[in-house]
């Protein structure tokens, strides 16, 4: 026999929809694990441990919802999808991209250093990718705008350099239409760097 509930009194203070609607997935919660009855409409706990996650998921919503954190947020995911995409496939595709490089770079000064550039730049934008998610999910967890950008920040200033090294390469190559494509994203990063200063 399931345990029955006894309904709160009539009188309850207002809620906010959103908040009433964490606080009653985490009572549904509770009670499907003892297995008790759900009833409807929710009703309001005060217990200090729902309360906490309540007003936790609330800030952090708030917290994301703002402007600059929100922008904080996006450049960041944009860098790891970037950037981990594209070192992933170097590190998955890796015989095709050293053959490629081989051809690309083979009438330059670099064509004897095509693996360990392409071992590094695998290395750096994996870094950087990881370096940026990481920073997505400090954002939104962590309200402080000053402490909440570490390793976004991180990942932003190694994604410049990376942009720089893949320049360089496509310079030395005389690959211009290929150099003049990184512009935009150097000037991403650049950007997303001075974004991270502003709280």
């Amino acid at each position: 026999m399931a345990a029955e509930w006894k309904p709160n009194p009539p009188t309850r203070p207002f809620r906010h929809p959103f908040e009433l609607g964490l606080r009653w997935s985490v009572e549904v919660r509770r009670r499907a694990s003892i297995g008790c009855r759900v009833f409807w409409p929710p009703p309001i706990y005060d217990d200090a441990q729902s309360v906490g996650r309540v007003k936790y998921g609330v800030a952090m919503m708030q917290h994301l919802l703002n402007p600059i954190p929100f922008v904080h947020c996006v450049t960041a995911m944009l860098l790891a999808i970037l950037f981990l995409q594209s070192g992933l496939d170097k590190v998955f595709q890796f015989s095709d991209n050293l053959d490629w490089l081989k051809g690309h770079f083979s009438k330059t000064l670099l064509r004897h250093h095509v693996k360990a550039m392409l071992v590094t730049i695998t290395i750096t934008e994996v870094l950087t990718g990881v370096m940026a998610l990481v920073g997505v999910g400090q954002i939104a967890v962590n309200p402080d705008a000053h402490a909440s950008t570490t390793f976004a920040m991180y990942g932003a200033q190694l994604a410049s350099i990376d942009i720089l090294l893949l320049f360089f390469g496509q310079r030395i190559a005389k690959d211009y239409a290929g150099a003049a494509a990184l512009v935009p994203y150097f000037i991403l990063c650049v950007g997303n760097i001075l974004v991270l200063t502003l709280a």
